[in-house]
């Protein structure tokens, strides 16, 4: 299988994820839209991610999006081994 990649070239972020067979059918695909900042820092983000696959449908929209800054290294990798 191989993974496509598209990309909007005016806003340079990735809107398509596609995992295609080496027949070309296409296994699943994911599209990511409406993507913005988060406020306060450097990262963007998709508001909506729709997934498809196996005749499956998942959309996820996402509204606030609060980054929790409080946690310190040693608890965020505590149990991760």
């Amino acid at each position: 299988s191989t993974r496509r990649l598209s990309l909007d070239l005016h806003r340079g972020f990735v809107d398509r994820e596609e995992i295609v067979a080496g027949d070309g059918t296409v296994l699943w695909s994911r599209q990511m839209r409406r993507y913005r900042r988060l406020p306060g820092t450097a990262v963007y983000l998709p508001g909506l991610v729709r997934i498809e696959g196996q005749g499956r449908v998942l959309e996820l929209e996402y509204g606030r999006v609060r980054i929790d800054r409080g946690i310190d290294r040693a608890a965020f990798f505590s149990g991760l081994r």
